[in-house]
């Protein structure tokens, strides 16, 4: 049991989005370009201002390939997605940031994403206190093997952790344990797709219904 001066927040839903759409340019004819994106403001301590994610990298993990893709031959494995920089989770409202881009083979199945956090900050009444994590590595689980089109499709990752709050005034340090789900979405009336680095998109009812979160 935790003691009186522990306090459990629920930081809320980090989610990670991987929109797919098709590209026919160079040697990427047939393939699909994979966003990665963040949404969604977290449950925070009264007071906080802000929560600022730092990532390096970012990788998806494709299972299963279809025709027509770039080495045909063998497009399993890892792809790593180009973007690397800080997100503040408090500014996402109902709205995706795209963090970073790859390219995989179409009609392919993603089954897991993993991104590397290089340090997280929350600020709360004006004062700034780095947080911690016990795995700074995060992979998270595709689940549905649905296959992504060759059009465009979304990998929504569902990030969903917990803070705890320890100290007293000018000692205060705080933790993040993270949990994490997933499912895909093919894009369509009730999806947008951003793969634009830095840009954002509306977070549908749609998508936050199969993620099972509030709609509203």
């Amino acid at each position: 049991m935790a003691s009186s001066n522990t306090i459990y927040y629920i930081v809320g839903a980090i989610v990670v989005i991987a929109i797919v759409g098709f590209v026919v340019a160079g040697g990427f004819a047939g393939g699909s370009t994979v966003a990665v994106q963040l949404t969604d403001p977290p449950s925070v301590p009264s007071g906080t201002q802000h929560l600022f994610v730092t990532y390096s990298s970012v990788q998806v993990h494709v299972s299963s390939t279809g025709s027509g893709s770039v080495n045909a031959s063998n497009q399993s494995g890892w792809a790593t997605a180009q973007g690397n920089g800080t997100v503040d989770l408090m500014a996402l409202v109902n709205t995706s940031q795209t963090l970073a881009s790859a390219h995989v083979a179409a009609n392919s199945t993603v089954n897991l994403v993993r991104f590397s956090i290089s340090s997280i900050a929350i600020v709360v009444n004006n004062n700034t206190y780095n947080v911690t994590t016990p795995n700074n590595e995060l992979t998270v689980t595709v689940t549905g093997d649905q296959k992504i089109n060759a059009g465009s499709a979304a990998v929504l990752i569902d990030l969903f952790p917990t803070v705890t709050a320890r100290g007293g005034a000018g000692a205060t340090t705080y933790m993040l344990v993270p949990a994490a789900r997933a499912v895909i979405l093919n894009a369509g009336t009730n999806v947008t797709v951003n793969t634009n680095v830095g840009g954002v998109a509306n977070v549908s009812a749609t998508a936050r219904s199969r993620l099972g979160l509030n709609v509203g």
